[in-house]
Protein backbone atom coordinates (compact mmCIF):
# COMPACT_ATOMS: atom_id res chain seq x y z
CA UNK A 1 0.00 0.00 0.00
CA UNK A 2 1.70 3.42 -1.36
CA UNK A 3 1.70 6.51 0.94
CA UNK A 4 -1.66 7.87 -0.78
CA UNK A 5 -3.29 4.82 0.27
CA UNK A 6 -2.09 4.96 3.63
CA UNK A 7 -2.94 8.50 3.85
CA UNK A 8 -6.26 7.67 2.27
CA UNK A 9 -7.55 4.99 5.38
CA UNK A 10 -5.69 6.76 7.93
CA UNK A 11 -7.69 10.14 7.14
CA UNK A 12 -10.98 8.08 6.72
CA UNK A 13 -10.05 5.83 9.71
CA UNK A 14 -9.79 8.78 12.08
CA UNK A 15 -13.04 10.35 10.61
CA UNK A 16 -15.10 7.33 11.63
CA UNK A 17 -13.11 6.58 15.15
CA UNK A 18 -13.60 10.60 15.92
CA UNK A 19 -17.56 10.79 14.88
CA UNK A 20 -17.57 7.63 17.90
CA UNK A 21 -17.18 11.34 19.96
CA UNK A 22 -20.06 12.97 18.86
CA UNK A 23 -22.78 13.05 21.73
CA UNK A 24 -25.55 11.73 18.93
CA UNK A 25 -23.38 8.76 17.80
CA UNK A 26 -24.25 4.93 17.98
CA UNK A 27 -23.05 2.09 17.22
CA UNK A 28 -24.29 0.58 14.19
CA UNK A 29 -26.08 -3.22 14.56
CA UNK A 30 -27.07 -6.00 12.60
CA UNK A 31 -30.38 -5.12 13.57
CA UNK A 32 -32.11 -1.83 11.83
CA UNK A 33 -32.45 1.33 14.22
CA UNK A 34 -33.56 3.92 13.03
CA UNK A 35 -31.53 6.99 13.80
CA UNK A 36 -32.96 10.63 14.74
CA UNK A 37 -32.04 13.76 12.80
CA UNK A 38 -28.17 14.63 14.01
CA UNK A 39 -26.99 10.75 14.58
CA UNK A 40 -24.48 8.96 13.43
CA UNK A 41 -24.16 5.59 12.93
CA UNK A 42 -20.53 3.88 12.94
CA UNK A 43 -19.84 0.25 12.10
CA UNK A 44 -17.01 -2.01 10.78
CA UNK A 45 -16.02 -5.41 10.07
CA UNK A 46 -12.77 -7.52 9.67
CA UNK A 47 -13.07 -10.51 7.62
CA UNK A 48 -10.76 -13.05 7.12
CA UNK A 49 -10.51 -16.28 4.25
CA UNK A 50 -8.18 -19.54 4.63
CA UNK A 51 -8.60 -21.76 1.33
CA UNK A 52 -7.16 -24.90 0.30
CA UNK A 53 -7.92 -26.75 -2.76
CA UNK A 54 -7.58 -31.08 -3.38
CA UNK A 55 -5.12 -30.49 -6.41
CA UNK A 56 -1.63 -31.40 -6.92
CA UNK A 57 -0.40 -27.78 -6.12
CA UNK A 58 0.15 -25.28 -2.93
CA UNK A 59 -2.63 -22.99 -4.07
CA UNK A 60 -3.37 -22.77 0.34
CA UNK A 61 -4.28 -18.50 0.35
CA UNK A 62 -5.52 -16.33 3.06
CA UNK A 63 -6.74 -13.56 2.78
CA UNK A 64 -8.50 -10.04 5.02
CA UNK A 65 -10.63 -7.27 3.95
CA UNK A 66 -11.64 -4.53 6.81
CA UNK A 67 -14.66 -2.48 6.11
CA UNK A 68 -15.64 0.75 8.02
CA UNK A 69 -18.84 2.65 7.41
CA UNK A 70 -20.62 6.13 8.29
CA UNK A 71 -23.67 6.90 8.49
CA UNK A 72 -24.99 10.40 9.45
CA UNK A 73 -28.96 11.21 9.53
CA UNK A 74 -30.45 14.86 8.92
CA UNK A 75 -34.09 15.79 8.56
CA UNK A 76 -36.05 13.70 6.27
CA UNK A 77 -32.47 12.13 4.24
CA UNK A 78 -28.96 11.25 5.24
CA UNK A 79 -25.46 10.38 3.84
CA UNK A 80 -23.59 6.93 3.52
CA UNK A 81 -19.88 6.34 3.11
CA UNK A 82 -18.27 2.98 3.11
CA UNK A 83 -14.53 2.79 3.25
CA UNK A 84 -12.87 -0.73 3.06
CA UNK A 85 -9.15 -3.00 2.32
CA UNK A 86 -8.70 -5.73 0.61
CA UNK A 87 -5.19 -8.17 0.70
CA UNK A 88 -4.02 -8.60 -2.45
CA UNK A 89 -4.42 -11.84 -3.49
CA UNK A 90 -1.43 -13.81 -5.86
CA UNK A 91 -0.94 -14.80 -9.35
CA UNK A 92 -1.41 -18.65 -8.39
CA UNK A 93 -3.76 -18.30 -5.97
CA UNK A 94 -6.90 -20.10 -5.10
CA UNK A 95 -8.73 -17.27 -6.18
CA UNK A 96 -7.67 -16.79 -9.17
CA UNK A 97 -7.19 -20.61 -10.56
CA UNK A 98 -10.75 -21.17 -9.25
CA UNK A 99 -12.43 -17.94 -10.43
CA UNK A 100 -16.13 -16.79 -8.44
CA UNK A 101 -14.77 -19.04 -5.44
CA UNK A 102 -13.77 -16.33 -2.81
CA UNK A 103 -16.58 -13.20 -3.68
CA UNK A 104 -15.09 -10.68 -1.17
CA UNK A 105 -11.41 -11.18 -3.20
CA UNK A 106 -9.99 -8.44 -5.04
CA UNK A 107 -12.42 -5.82 -4.59
CA UNK A 108 -10.13 -3.08 -3.76
CA UNK A 109 -7.32 -3.43 -5.64
CA UNK A 110 -4.89 -0.55 -7.34
CA UNK A 111 -3.27 -0.20 -11.01
CA UNK A 112 -1.06 -2.78 -10.32
CA UNK A 113 -3.61 -5.37 -8.76
CA UNK A 114 -2.27 -4.56 -5.31
CA UNK A 115 -4.69 -4.27 -2.39
CA UNK A 116 -5.51 -0.75 -1.27
CA UNK A 117 -7.80 1.28 0.86
CA UNK A 118 -11.01 2.56 -1.61
CA UNK A 119 -13.93 4.73 -1.43
CA UNK A 120 -16.07 2.14 -2.37
CA UNK A 121 -19.79 3.85 -1.24
CA UNK A 122 -21.07 7.45 -0.62
CA UNK A 123 -24.43 8.32 -1.34
CA UNK A 124 -27.48 10.19 -0.05
CA UNK A 125 -30.72 8.73 0.58
CA UNK A 126 -34.16 9.45 1.75
CA UNK A 127 -37.70 8.00 2.31
CA UNK A 128 -36.44 5.35 4.91
CA UNK A 129 -39.19 2.95 5.74
CA UNK A 130 -39.85 0.81 8.86
CA UNK A 131 -37.88 -1.86 8.10
CA UNK A 132 -34.40 0.33 6.88
CA UNK A 133 -35.19 0.67 3.37
CA UNK A 134 -34.04 3.77 1.18
CA UNK A 135 -37.00 5.13 -0.66
CA UNK A 136 -34.24 6.67 -2.49
CA UNK A 137 -30.14 6.73 -2.85
CA UNK A 138 -27.99 8.61 -5.59
CA UNK A 139 -24.38 8.71 -5.41
CA UNK A 140 -21.11 6.20 -5.83
CA UNK A 141 -23.32 2.69 -4.91
CA UNK A 142 -22.36 -1.22 -4.98
CA UNK A 143 -24.84 -2.24 -8.22
CA UNK A 144 -25.28 -5.77 -7.47
CA UNK A 145 -27.01 -4.97 -3.87
CA UNK A 146 -29.93 -2.32 -5.48
CA UNK A 147 -31.51 -5.22 -7.75
CA UNK A 148 -32.11 -9.04 -7.75
CA UNK A 149 -31.67 -9.02 -3.56
CA UNK A 150 -32.01 -11.73 -1.19
CA UNK A 151 -32.37 -12.54 2.65
CA UNK A 152 -30.18 -15.96 2.66
CA UNK A 153 -27.76 -15.16 -0.31
CA UNK A 154 -26.41 -11.91 -1.26
CA UNK A 155 -23.18 -11.06 0.52
CA UNK A 156 -20.49 -12.49 0.86
CA UNK A 157 -19.28 -11.62 4.66
CA UNK A 158 -21.91 -13.50 6.60
CA UNK A 159 -23.62 -15.97 4.15
CA UNK A 160 -22.25 -17.59 1.19
CA UNK A 161 -18.49 -16.97 -0.05
CA UNK A 162 -19.00 -18.11 -3.30
CA UNK A 163 -19.90 -15.34 -6.41
CA UNK A 164 -22.92 -17.68 -7.78
CA UNK A 165 -24.57 -17.52 -4.73
CA UNK A 166 -24.28 -14.02 -3.97
CA UNK A 167 -25.01 -12.64 -7.59
CA UNK A 168 -27.74 -13.66 -11.00
CA UNK A 169 -24.05 -14.53 -13.10
CA UNK A 170 -25.98 -13.25 -16.62
CA UNK A 171 -26.45 -9.82 -15.01
CA UNK A 172 -24.07 -7.11 -16.62
CA UNK A 173 -23.38 -5.63 -13.22
CA UNK A 174 -20.88 -2.85 -13.11
CA UNK A 175 -18.69 -2.60 -10.25
CA UNK A 176 -18.61 0.39 -7.93
CA UNK A 177 -20.39 2.80 -9.69
CA UNK A 178 -22.41 6.23 -10.21
CA UNK A 179 -26.14 5.26 -10.00
CA UNK A 180 -29.38 6.05 -8.79
CA UNK A 181 -32.15 3.87 -7.29
CA UNK A 182 -36.15 4.75 -6.25
CA UNK A 183 -37.62 2.22 -5.00
CA UNK A 184 -41.75 1.98 -3.15
CA UNK A 185 -41.96 -1.33 -1.23
CA UNK A 186 -45.92 -0.74 -0.72
CA UNK A 187 -46.72 0.76 -4.20
CA UNK A 188 -49.93 3.02 -4.13
CA UNK A 189 -50.77 1.88 -0.69
CA UNK A 190 -50.61 -1.73 -1.91
CA UNK A 191 -48.85 -3.47 1.11
CA UNK A 192 -47.82 -7.02 -0.76
CA UNK A 193 -46.01 -5.20 -4.17
CA UNK A 194 -43.55 -2.63 -5.17
CA UNK A 195 -40.93 -1.78 -7.42
CA UNK A 196 -37.23 -0.94 -8.13
CA UNK A 197 -36.02 1.35 -10.86
CA UNK A 198 -31.77 1.82 -11.60
CA UNK A 199 -29.58 3.49 -13.49
CA UNK A 200 -26.11 3.55 -13.36
CA UNK A 201 -22.83 3.98 -15.39
CA UNK A 202 -21.50 0.70 -16.82
CA UNK A 203 -18.15 1.48 -15.66
CA UNK A 204 -17.47 1.34 -11.84
CA UNK A 205 -14.72 1.90 -10.08
CA UNK A 206 -12.57 -0.99 -10.92
CA UNK A 207 -14.11 -0.94 -14.51
CA UNK A 208 -12.11 0.56 -17.64
CA UNK A 209 -12.66 1.54 -20.88
CA UNK A 210 -9.28 0.19 -21.81
CA UNK A 211 -7.54 -2.03 -19.94
CA UNK A 212 -4.79 -1.48 -21.45
CA UNK A 213 -4.07 1.97 -20.50
CA UNK A 214 -3.00 1.19 -16.79
CA UNK A 215 -3.62 4.77 -15.53
CA UNK A 216 -7.57 4.41 -16.56
CA UNK A 217 -7.72 1.07 -13.96
CA UNK A 218 -8.99 1.93 -10.76
CA UNK A 219 -9.20 5.16 -11.31
CA UNK A 220 -12.07 8.00 -9.71
CA UNK A 221 -10.89 10.18 -12.70
CA UNK A 222 -12.05 8.11 -14.73
CA UNK A 223 -15.66 7.16 -12.95
CA UNK A 224 -16.42 10.80 -12.89
CA UNK A 225 -15.98 10.95 -16.64
CA UNK A 226 -19.24 9.64 -17.46
CA UNK A 227 -19.44 10.33 -21.46
CA UNK A 228 -15.66 8.60 -21.77
CA UNK A 229 -15.89 6.90 -25.09
CA UNK A 230 -17.11 3.23 -24.38
CA UNK A 231 -19.06 4.11 -21.88
CA UNK A 232 -22.81 3.62 -21.39
CA UNK A 233 -25.81 3.22 -18.87
CA UNK A 234 -26.50 0.26 -16.65
CA UNK A 235 -30.18 0.10 -16.28
CA UNK A 236 -33.07 -2.41 -14.04
CA UNK A 237 -36.27 -2.29 -13.82
CA UNK A 238 -38.01 -4.62 -11.32
CA UNK A 239 -41.52 -5.87 -9.59
CA UNK A 240 -42.19 -7.60 -6.40
CA UNK A 241 -44.09 -9.49 -4.33
CA UNK A 242 -44.47 -9.87 -1.23
CA UNK A 243 -46.46 -11.42 2.02
CA UNK A 244 -45.46 -13.20 4.97
CA UNK A 245 -43.90 -16.53 4.09
CA UNK A 246 -42.53 -15.35 1.06
CA UNK A 247 -40.66 -12.55 -1.11
CA UNK A 248 -40.53 -12.64 -5.04
CA UNK A 249 -39.35 -10.53 -7.54
CA UNK A 250 -38.80 -10.32 -11.73
CA UNK A 251 -37.07 -7.92 -13.80
CA UNK A 252 -35.18 -6.78 -16.84
CA UNK A 253 -31.83 -5.20 -17.39
CA UNK A 254 -29.95 -3.63 -20.15
CA UNK A 255 -26.30 -2.68 -20.35
CA UNK A 256 -24.81 -0.44 -23.27
CA UNK A 257 -21.57 -0.65 -21.94
CA UNK A 258 -18.70 -1.57 -23.65
CA UNK A 259 -17.60 -4.14 -21.23
CA UNK A 260 -20.80 -5.78 -20.85
CA UNK A 261 -20.54 -9.73 -21.36
CA UNK A 262 -24.37 -9.73 -22.42
CA UNK A 263 -26.74 -6.24 -23.26
CA UNK A 264 -29.71 -7.28 -21.47
CA UNK A 265 -31.69 -9.89 -19.99
CA UNK A 266 -34.59 -11.04 -17.37
CA UNK A 267 -34.44 -12.56 -13.80
CA UNK A 268 -36.41 -13.69 -11.23
CA UNK A 269 -35.98 -14.63 -7.80
CA UNK A 270 -37.99 -15.60 -4.48
CA UNK A 271 -37.20 -16.57 -1.26
CA UNK A 272 -39.78 -18.64 0.91
CA UNK A 273 -39.24 -18.37 4.93
CA UNK A 274 -40.64 -21.45 6.54
CA UNK A 275 -40.36 -23.56 9.73
CA UNK A 276 -38.15 -25.71 8.23
CA UNK A 277 -35.82 -23.20 6.98
CA UNK A 278 -35.52 -20.40 4.24
CA UNK A 279 -35.36 -21.21 0.38
CA UNK A 280 -34.11 -19.21 -2.18
CA UNK A 281 -34.55 -19.58 -5.85
CA UNK A 282 -33.53 -17.90 -9.15
CA UNK A 283 -33.09 -17.63 -12.27
CA UNK A 284 -31.65 -15.52 -15.52
CA UNK A 285 -31.36 -15.38 -18.80
CA UNK A 286 -29.24 -12.94 -21.06
CA UNK A 287 -28.31 -11.83 -24.27
CA UNK A 288 -25.07 -13.84 -23.85
CA UNK A 289 -22.26 -13.00 -26.11
CA UNK A 290 -19.59 -15.95 -27.39
CA UNK A 291 -18.69 -17.90 -24.08
CA UNK A 292 -20.57 -15.75 -21.84
CA UNK A 293 -23.55 -17.01 -19.36
CA UNK A 294 -26.46 -17.63 -21.07
CA UNK A 295 -29.02 -18.72 -18.24
CA UNK A 296 -28.78 -19.43 -14.87
CA UNK A 297 -30.18 -21.57 -12.31
CA UNK A 298 -29.77 -21.52 -8.31
CA UNK A 299 -31.30 -22.54 -5.52
CA UNK A 300 -30.21 -22.32 -1.57
CA UNK A 301 -31.00 -23.30 1.87
CA UNK A 302 -30.49 -21.66 4.96
CA UNK A 303 -31.45 -23.30 8.86
CA UNK A 304 -30.78 -22.05 12.30
CA UNK A 305 -29.57 -25.74 14.23
CA UNK A 306 -27.39 -26.19 16.98
CA UNK A 307 -26.46 -22.42 17.79
CA UNK A 308 -25.90 -21.41 14.41
CA UNK A 309 -26.42 -20.84 10.57
CA UNK A 310 -26.16 -23.99 8.36
CA UNK A 311 -26.94 -23.53 4.77
CA UNK A 312 -26.45 -24.78 1.14
CA UNK A 313 -26.25 -23.84 -2.51
CA UNK A 314 -26.38 -25.12 -6.07
CA UNK A 315 -25.96 -22.75 -9.29
CA UNK A 316 -25.89 -23.67 -12.93
CA UNK A 317 -24.60 -21.55 -15.31
CA UNK A 318 -25.11 -22.51 -18.91
CA UNK A 319 -22.84 -20.29 -21.45
CA UNK A 320 -23.13 -19.62 -25.12
CA UNK A 321 -20.55 -21.82 -26.83
CA UNK A 322 -18.81 -23.34 -23.75
CA UNK A 323 -19.51 -26.01 -21.12
CA UNK A 324 -22.14 -25.76 -18.02
CA UNK A 325 -20.54 -24.64 -14.97
CA UNK A 326 -21.79 -26.91 -11.49
CA UNK A 327 -21.08 -25.18 -7.98
CA UNK A 328 -21.99 -26.29 -4.89
CA UNK A 329 -21.32 -24.96 -1.29
CA UNK A 330 -22.33 -25.42 2.37
CA UNK A 331 -21.40 -23.58 5.02
CA UNK A 332 -21.90 -23.92 9.14
CA UNK A 333 -21.84 -20.08 10.76
CA UNK A 334 -21.30 -20.15 14.69
CA UNK A 335 -21.27 -17.34 16.99
CA UNK A 336 -18.22 -17.42 18.86
CA UNK A 337 -19.13 -14.28 21.00
CA UNK A 338 -21.41 -11.41 20.22
CA UNK A 339 -18.95 -9.57 17.35
CA UNK A 340 -17.54 -12.77 16.44
CA UNK A 341 -18.35 -15.69 14.04
CA UNK A 342 -16.54 -18.81 12.43
CA UNK A 343 -17.51 -20.24 9.40
CA UNK A 344 -15.88 -23.56 8.10
CA UNK A 345 -17.11 -24.13 4.33
CA UNK A 346 -16.47 -26.46 1.39
CA UNK A 347 -17.60 -25.92 -2.24
CA UNK A 348 -17.68 -28.13 -5.44
CA UNK A 349 -17.63 -27.40 -8.70
CA UNK A 350 -17.38 -28.73 -12.25
CA UNK A 351 -17.32 -28.03 -15.73
CA UNK A 352 -14.51 -25.22 -15.73
CA UNK A 353 -10.76 -25.42 -17.24
CA UNK A 354 -8.98 -24.10 -14.61
CA UNK A 355 -5.49 -22.70 -15.07
CA UNK A 356 -2.71 -24.20 -16.75
CA UNK A 357 -4.33 -27.59 -16.66
CA UNK A 358 -7.80 -29.66 -17.88
CA UNK A 359 -8.96 -30.49 -14.42
CA UNK A 360 -12.43 -30.05 -14.42
CA UNK A 361 -13.80 -30.83 -11.04
CA UNK A 362 -12.16 -29.24 -7.66
CA UNK A 363 -12.92 -29.29 -4.17
CA UNK A 364 -12.54 -26.46 -1.84
CA UNK A 365 -12.32 -26.33 2.02
CA UNK A 366 -12.29 -22.97 3.66
CA UNK A 367 -12.76 -21.30 7.07
CA UNK A 368 -13.81 -17.17 7.40
CA UNK A 369 -13.82 -15.31 10.68
CA UNK A 370 -15.55 -12.43 11.04
CA UNK A 371 -14.74 -9.05 14.11
CA UNK A 372 -17.73 -7.00 14.00
CA UNK A 373 -17.07 -3.48 15.32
Amino acid sequence: MNFINKTALLTVTSLLLSSLLLSNSVWASDEYVPLKSGEHAVGGVLTTTYQVDNQPLDNTEYLYSIDLDLTVQFDGWGAYGWLEYARSTDAKSVTNRFENTNADAGTAVDKQGKGRAQLSEFYLYGNTDSEGNHGWKVGLSEVTTLVDTSAIANEEVSQFLSLELVNNMTISFPDYALSAMVQDLSWNGHENFGYRLVASSSHGVQDSTDPDEIDKIQSYTELFDVTAKDKGVFGAGELLFKTKVYEANVGYWHNSGSNASANWGLYSGVDYFSDVGNFNLRYGWASAQKEQAEQFYSIAYQRDIAGGTLAGGYTLTRFNQADDVHHLEVYYRKELSDKVFVTPMVQWASGMTLGDWDETNYWLFGLRLEFWM
